[in-house]
């Protein structure tokens, strides 16, 4: 590609990241197409873009994954180079050499150097030729049985199995007894067969205590190589990170200076360009400090705020002067800053409650607080923005900054518990529990933290009760709601005073519903409020002033039990968000609200309704009508944002009604089969 110029880029990618490409490439003066699929012809990135082209239909495989359609886009737009992003087609060396015989400018590294990294294997025997440190194992060809029952039994159990050309953690396999081996060698290898077209797999040593620590690389065409330092990623719930930070915690300057070297090497070794990140697991097990060569991911990382925001670099500019032919803006070792502290929490559309399950719906609501200066918001998704059921449910990064690694887990751990999310539930309140546990405030956790705190966390989260005042603010917010509503049908248009006379208005009482509950908000003096649930007072609240700040939105000053407290509330669709000093912000469901169809489980023949936990694509649909069922018998495949879920038979019974098809995309909560006993 040579010195290629970067004129106007075109990202084969979607969401956070193409926004996040975007700023740079506007701000070096360079044109931005965007791609997207049926789903996103409403997105972000799109609207933000100077071109955009439809690449296909909803689903990833036929759209984002499609490079013929990809190398069209970038035809019609007049794009001279295209930046992968991460995921997707990133890391496809195809897609690299296609881009390459179309006179595309990759903004990444060379064929070469994705192809050698791509096969695990091929990657732990260079990093072995070229002296950096590789966990014990085995890479061989040689893949029969015999062989690799052998190899286990030297390396020691338990061992890791892993397929050859795998990536995020599919099909891995702990293994603590020979006997246990068999079976899972079985397991990966279909999964990697299936995954990746390679059945093909390593053993490793299991370190059962580890950290995971990367090494953030970058290399240009004139052989120039540097790092910019490290990241500690061992929060993660099945392989998948949650939490990045950077510098890592408790490292050392000397054993950090190990790491910064060994990644070097590695770079060099596979005469590597553009950015990169070596990937290190660190065994702390019995007071060790060995660390070994895991990976190498030959793009940018999803976790590369973190060392933009200590080191004050922009990494996708370097990218971008990279492709260009230019030099490292910074090739001596020794300038590369290292400032204070950054942490990244990755914010999923999903319910911890539920198991992780995906969510998807509009976001009416979407702000962190927090100064920007100290907190950084990435997302793919605006309020309005509706999150579907095709992508990846990651909808934004909230990384927080300070002096200190104190100073920017406060900042992170207040940005999240302040979050305002309505239309989606999110992990924003698990992720800021896990900010709080000891192990990570003392900066000595490893990747198991998660998997010895998950009941723990989950359980505090399960059973943290919203506060009576907040279930007050959010009845009264639904009140005043309806009364802003009352004046506007009736032709009142003047805000709301401080001291509000709401009997002006005919409702001194107001029947509204708070979580499926019926409470009465009835004014029973001037500014004094009751609110009550059948003959029970709930609670009273003293309004000493109302602000509205918004549409359904208001500024309370109140007092309860004698205390004054600030609520600042929103109504957004069927959801109340109350946000006050006495507790994180809390979501109920008020007014409009459907009542739950009742399902009864009886031994008189009832049906039971199957529906859709979440909203998303019908797999497979496993029975007729007439079939005899047994209890957890699966019914329905449903995929969703990546993952399969198997819909079971909460019961014996014969198939009564199919309401579904295969191929057809439901919302959530749609019956999909009724089974009666």
């Amino acid at each position: 590609m040579g010195n290629a110029g970067v004129e106007r880029l075109l990202v084969a990618n979607r969401g956070e990241i193409a926004r996040r490409i975007f700023r740079t490439a506007r701000r070096l003066g360079i044109e931005c197409v965007a791609v997207y699929s049926d789903a996103d012809d409403r997105a972000a990135h799109v609207s933000e873009a100077d071109y955009a082209v439809r690449i296909g239909p909803a689903r990833a495989l036929d759209s984002y994954l499609n490079i013929d359609a990809i190398l069209k886009a970038a035809k019609a737009s007049g794009a001279d180079a295209v930046h992968p992003g991460y995921g997707f087609l990133s890391e496809n060396s195809s897609f690299a050499r296609a881009c390459a015989t179309s006179k595309l400018n990759f903004i990444g590294p060379p064929v070469e150097a994705i192809e050698k990294m791509g096969s695990k294997a091929a990657a732990r025997q260079l990093m072995s030729d070229g002296g950096v440190p590789v966990i014990p194992g085995y890479h061989g060809e040689d893949q029969t049985d015999e062989r690799l029952f052998a190899e286990a039994k030297s390396i020691g159990f338990p061992v890791l199995i892993k397929p050859v050309m795998g990536g995020g953690g599919k099909g891995m396999y702990i293994v603590y007894d020979e006997n246990d081996l068999g079976e899972a060698l079985k397991a990966s290898r279909g999964v990697a067969s299936s995954a990746f077209g390679d059945s093909r797999v390593l053993l490793e040593k299991y370190i059962a205590q580890s950290r995971h620590v990367e090494v953030q690389i970058f290399g240009d065409k004139h052989g120039n190589h540097v790092h910019l330092w490290e990241r500690d990623c061992s929060v993660q719930r099945r392989h998948q990170k949650i939490i990045e930070e950077a510098p890592a915690p408790d490292l050392g300057d000397s054993l950090r200076s190990k790491f910064g070297r060994a990644a070097v090497a590695a770079a060099k070794q596979v005469k590597y360009e553009n950015a990169g990140t070596v990937e290190f697991i660190l065994d702390v097990s019995d007071g060790k400090r060995d660390f070994y060569f895991l990976e190498m991911n030959t793009r940018l990382q999803v976790e590369h705020p973190v060392t933009e925001e200590i080191t004050g670099q922009d990494l996708v500019e370097w990218q971008l002067r990279v492709a260009r032919g230019e030099r490292l803006p910074i090739t001596e070792q020794s300038q590369i800053p290292c400032r204070g502290h950054a942490i990244e929490a990755r914010i999923y559309a999903e319910s911890p409650e539920e198991g992780f399950l995906p969510q998807a719906g509009t976001v009416n609501r979407f702000r962190f607080p927090g100064d920007p200066a100290h907190v950084r918001v990435d997302s793919g998704i605006r309020e309005g923005d509706s999150v579907g059921v095709f992508y990846d449910p990651m909808v934004a990064k909230v990384i927080a900054t300070g002096d200190s690694r104190a100073e920017a887990m406060t900042r992170l751990r207040n940005a999240l518990r302040g979050s305002q999310v309505l239309g989606i539930k999110t992990n924003c309140s698990f992720v800021s529990k896990i900010l709080s546990e000891d192990e990570f405030v003392a900066g000595t956790h490893d990747t198991s933290i998660l998997e010895k705190n998950m009941e723990k966390l989950l359980k505090s989260s399960d059973q943290e009760s919203k506060p009576p005042g907040a279930l007050l603010a959010a009845a009264l917010t639904r009140r005043l709601v309806l009364l802003e509503h009352y004046k506007q049908i009736n032709g009142h248009n003047a805000a709301f005073k401080s001291n509000p006379g709401f009997a002006l208005f005919d409702a001194p009482r107001t029947l509204v519903r708070i979580d499926g509950k019926e409470v009465v908000v009835e004014e029973t003096s001037e500014q004094v409020f009751d609110v009550r649930e059948g003959d029970d007072v709930i609670g009273s609240v003293v309004l000493h002033s109302c602000r509205s700040v918004g549409s359904d939105e208001f500024e309370l000053d109140v007092s309860v039990k004698g205390v004054r407290l600030k609520w600042h509330t929103v109504q957004a669709g069927s959801e109340i968000g109350v946000y006050s000093f006495e507790k994180a912000g809390q979501v109920f469901t008020g007014d409009p609200e459907e009542e739950e169809e009742q399902e009864h489980d009886h031994e008189d023949g009832t049906e039971s309704s199957i529906k859709a936990p979440l909203p998303g694509l019908i797999k497979a649909v496993m029975v007729q009508v007439g079939d005899l069922v047994q209890k957890d018998d699966v019914l329905v495949n449903l995929e969703a944002m990546k993952m399969a879920h198997s819909l079971k038979s909460p019961h014996a019974g014969v198939v009564k009604h199919l309401h579904t098809a295969e191929g057809e995309i439901v919302t959530f909560g749609k019956a999909l089969v009724s089974v009666q006993k």
